[in-house]
């Protein structure tokens, strides 16, 4: 199941980059059904992060927050720097589209920090 999981991921980040939000998120929301039931936090985290930048990119700021939410929640809790990094900065991206203007920096600033501070080197090497 992993290997599926890792497999439309590709896809889900193709339709991405194509600016196709809805087809990505289709395969992202898949992503995520496989994370969860096989218990991979990892995948659900990564999986929320994009869907919910694709919820941003379309306008759905309050389900973009609901899945950046998810995403900030489990990896602060699971301790994985490198994807508490990238969920605060795609949370403070849709902080400032929404022009929460002080959420946003506070994110943003979180993210450089993490940064900073980090190689992110253990979560790519040990999974």
């Amino acid at each position: 199941m992993w290997e599926l999981d890792m497999s439309l991921s590709g896809i889900g980040f193709a339709y991405n980059y194509l600016g196709l939000y809805s087809k990505s998120s289709e395969a992202f929301n898949e992503c995520l059904n496989i994370g969860e039931r096989i218990k991979d936090d990892f995948s659900i985290i990564g999986n929320s992060i994009f869907l919910s930048r694709n919820n941003a990119e379309q306008g759905n700021f309050d389900q973009a927050e609901v899945f950046g939410r998810k995403a900030l929640s489990l990896s602060e809790k699971r301790k994985l720097l490198f994807l508490q990094c990238q969920g605060s900065s795609h949370m403070g991206c849709t902080q400032t589209e929404r022009g929460n203007w002080v959420e946003a920096i506070e994110l943003l600033e979180k993210a450089k920090r993490l940064n900073e501070e980090n190689t992110f080197l253990p979560e790519y090497s040990v999974h």
